[in-house]
């Protein structure tokens, strides 16, 4: 059978109180494993520290504003204790059945196989609901840092091949070709003075010249090639989603009703004051 529940809304931050209805602590933080009776359990503060006792809340009454358990002062002292914000392990709830005898009786023992703790509604030290007063909530966001780091970006060579091409060039050449002179000879030439015809065959022999365009090929050196690192340096954009944490102020119906009802009563003894401080109402 389940165990009747209460609020933790209207538990964290009242007054504890015993059995007797004497006042043994501060509700710093509600617990709720997921034993079969869903057991509820209560971190008692006692002082200024962030520890406390738990204290089982099967039997607890709402008196007023405080939390009234159905346990002795000395039980809840005596009871494990357990940081601010720590959650509730097995071993603690087992612990816990065996100091307040809640075990017997096949009422669900719970244990760290079967069962699944949780924390109560709006307790979670994350979301800070139930903190009391005091305590702090902490907000935090991510920061980008940019570095950079050294990658291999790939490789570089120089490759020589050789490849042809056909060239022209034009260049001037020289040959020699056969020209026939001929000279009338004046009767009485002196170099012709006694010749006589001997009317017999004869020739001349000329040996012709000419220039042919020679191609000779050599092998000079034309350039120098070689590699060389250089660094050279850019801007790169980089974008990142980061989360940052919000944390608002709320307040419940209550406290919004009172404190339109304080600023009422300003408003009034302002008005009032100001009425006396006339001097047409002296």
């Amino acid at each position: 059978m389940a165990t009747p529940t209460l609020d933790p809304g209207k538990v964290i931050g009242h007054k504890v109180l015993d059995a007797a209805g004497n006042k043994i602590g501060q509700a710093g933080q509600v617990y709720q494993d997921g034993s079969a009776d869903h057991q509820q359990w209560v971190l008692v503060k006692s002082g200024l520290l962030g520890r406390g006792h738990l204290a089982p809340m099967s039997g607890a009454n709402l008196v007023a504003d405080d939390v009234q358990l159905a346990f002795s002062r000395e039980q809840v002292d005596g009871a494990p204790d357990l940081d601010m914000g720590r959650p509730l392990s097995a071993q603690d709830e087992s612990a816990l059945y065996q100091y307040y005898g809640l075990g017997a009786g096949g009422s669900g023992f719970p244990t760290a196989k079967t069962t699944e703790r949780t924390r109560g509604t709006g307790m979670g030290a994350g979301t800070g609901m139930g903190a009391g007063a005091g305590e702090y909530l902490v907000r935090s966001e991510e920061r980008m840092q940019v570095g950079t780091e050294s990658l291999e970006a790939g490789h570089a060579k120089l490759h020589k091949w050789a490849s042809t091409e056909r060239v022209t060039r034009t260049v001037p050449v020289m040959h020699e070709e056969v020209r026939i002179d001929r000279e009338p000879i004046e009767p009485g030439a002196a170099d012709v003075n006694g010749y006589v015809a001997d009317w017999a065959e004869s020739e001349q022999d000329m040996v012709l010249h000419e220039e042919r365009a020679v191609v000779r090929k050599e092998s000079v050196p034309v350039e120098r090639v070689r590699m060389r690192m250089e660094q050279v340096t850019e801007d790169v954009s980089v974008t990142e989603d980061l989360r940052t944490e919000h944390i608002d102020y709320e307040e419940d119906e209550l406290l919004r009703e009172r404190a339109a009802r304080t600023q009422q009563l300003r408003t009034g003894t302002k008005a009032g004051t100001a009425e006396e401080m006339d001097p047409r109402n002296r």
